[in-house]
């Protein structure tokens, strides 16, 4: 699978499609929607590290590629927070143990997964654990909603400004025609 969307990847990118890996953490063990139900792994570190996480790694680092958070709770890293909104996956694991330094987006946050969860937590919790994409597909008009969110969080100082700052340097190095920074 790593080796398929590897290739995948840089035929994308050889036709000038930034590419996306994704749903992070993998849903081949999930056996519920997400666009309806929450749903988590209990499968351990070693287990992801050797199969789960092997084409995201493969991807991520022959590549420019974004990558998507989906919905799903990581038992053995957070057991509080999916992916999506996850400071300890996104910071810990993906920026940190990973090094990964490009775009992190998360999956439609007009979902089920994320309603049981609470919306402006998950816009909240994301912005915070430094995703620099909130991707909100199924309801255009949850924008505005996620944007009232965010500037009432901000507001209250209830966002990290240096995380958005980070997260604002790594759009601004997107160039239009576009390649992603260097992973």
């Amino acid at each position: 699978m790593a080796t398929v969307g590897s290739a995948y990847a840089q035929g994308l990118a050889d036709a000038g499609v930034i590419p996306t890996a994704k749903h992070f953490p993998g849903l081949g063990r999930i056996r519920v929607d997400t666009h309806i139900f929450a749903a988590g792994t209990m499968a351990g570190m070693a287990e992801l590290q050797q199969a789960d996480w092997v084409p995201f790694r493969q991807v991520l680092g022959n590549s420019d590629a974004f990558l998507m958070l989906g919905h799903v709770t990581v038992t053995a890293l957070d057991p509080s927070n999916p992916a999506s909104h996850s400071k300890r996956i996104v910071q810990g694991l993906i920026r940190g143990a990973w090094d990964y330094r490009g775009i992190v987006i998360t999956d439609d946050l007009v979902m089920g997964a994320i309603y049981h969860h609470g919306f402006c937590q998950a816009v909240v919790d994301s912005l915070n654990a430094g995703v620099d994409l909130l991707l909100i597909a199924y309801d255009g008009q949850q924008y505005y909603r996620a944007m009232a969110c965010a500037l009432d969080a901000l507001h209250r100082s209830r966002i990290d400004r240096g995380t958005l700052e980070d997260s604002a340097r790594r759009l601004e190095g997107l160039r239009l025609g576009g390649e992603a920074p260097t992973s």
